[in-house]
């Protein structure tokens, strides 16, 4: 079965896939903390009234279940289904539910009552930079071509591309709000590194039933394991046999550490990303203390 591209612009396709297929994904995230997951639950059998049990999945048959991958980038082309609301809207509503819908697509509110459910999954901002930045210039164990950049550039180091003037228009910039532009939506402001811009994605943390960590990433699994239990009963298990392999096959090759200096410079240019990461971090450890409650 195909993982997930990376290409520019590509259809989403249908597939039944395993929990360990899930984990594959989950893995991806490892990348760029950004993926996410829309769970389309079927409106005909909801479980519970409370805060939690609202969100809780029907009851789904055991070979499996549906999964919409999407490939591309939030900042790639403007006629791309990501970035399109109408077409995801679209999209969306054809899916037969229950279902997963993942991939990098830019947020979307749909109506209230909708049978959408979002999950995502950050990283801290600097290691996800770094990790990005590096992955665009050398892949990782299953794609090693550049897969966001269609002309090649000198492979500079981080060190040296905040430095180099061409280097950090074309290949660093871009990846200063990559989760901002994300969870901001579709609107134009979304494309632009702006303060408006993050606080709309702040606002929009309220729509996701989960917002994980990968830094929590056994925390996670469970979570999404205890609030999805009927569709993914074991993801835990599979987690915890595959999280070695998962990571190191998706480990970005040739990584470098930037230098202390270079840390911090990065981390002022990403002090928008870091309001809304420790925002996701404040809802995540709200999200830890209610389910304690449940379980």
């Amino acid at each position: 079965m195909a993982l997930v591209t990376k290409t520019t612009v590509a259809p989403w396709h249908v597939r039944r896939i395993s929990l360990a297929m899930l984990l594959i994904t989950l893995a991806l995230c490892l990348i760029f903390a950004i993926n996410t997951l829309q769970m389309k639950e079927d409106t005909r059998r909801r479980n519970g009234s409370s805060r939690v049990g609202q969100y809780l999945p029907p009851h789904q048959r055991s070979d499996g279940f549906e999964m919409e991958e999407a490939s591309g980038h939030p900042l790639s082309g403007k006629d791309s289904i990501l970035l399109n609301e109408r077409k995801i809207r679209s999209f969306v509503r054809a899916i037969q539910p229950p279902a997963f819908l993942g991939g990098h697509a830019a947020f979307v509110q749909f109506p209230r009552g909708n049978p959408v459910r979002y999950v995502n999954i950050m990283r801290e901002p600097l290691d996800r930079l770094i990790s990005h930045y590096y992955f665009n210039q050398n892949g990782d164990s299953v794609k090693t071509e550049r897969v966001f950049h269609q002309q090649k550039s000198t492979e500079l180091t981080l060190d040296e591309c905040i430095r180099d003037i061409e280097c950090k228009n074309i290949k660093y910039t871009p990846l200063l709000m990559t989760t901002v532009s994300q969870l901001c939506g579709t609107a134009p402001l979304c494309r632009e590194l702006s303060r408006e811009a993050m606080l709309r994605a702040k606002s929009n943390l309220k729509y996701y039933v989960v917002i994980g960590l990968k830094e929590e990433l056994n925390t996670t699994v469970l979570i999404l394991e205890t609030m999805f239990p009927n569709m993914l009963a074991g993801l835990h298990a599979h987690y915890k046999k595959s999280e070695v392999d998962s990571i190191e096959k998706f480990k970005t090759i040739s990584k470098t550490a930037p230098s202390p200096e270079t840390s911090e410079i990065i981390r002022r240019d990403l002090a928008l990303e870091y309001e809304l990461y420790e925002e996701a971090k404040r809802r995540f450890a709200t999200l830890k203390r209610e389910l304690s409650a449940f379980t």
